[in-house]
């Protein structure tokens, strides 16, 4: 994802996904227009989406 060039993202959606049997979750944000994964973060929360 680091060689992915920035570029506008006109509809976008963030989903969770849980790993380690439930105990650790991550977000993960696509481009639902282009279908590619834009970003994985680590944590389900509003604040980890917003940081980035």
């Amino acid at each position: 994802m680091s060689r992915r060039i920035e570029d506008d993202i006109p509809h976008a959606e963030v989903d969770e996904e849980a790993t380690l049997r439930g105990h650790s979750y991550v977000s993960i944000m696509t481009d639902i227009v282009r279908g590619r994964v834009v970003d994985l973060v680590e944590g389900r929360t509003q604040g980890v989406c917003r940081e980035r």
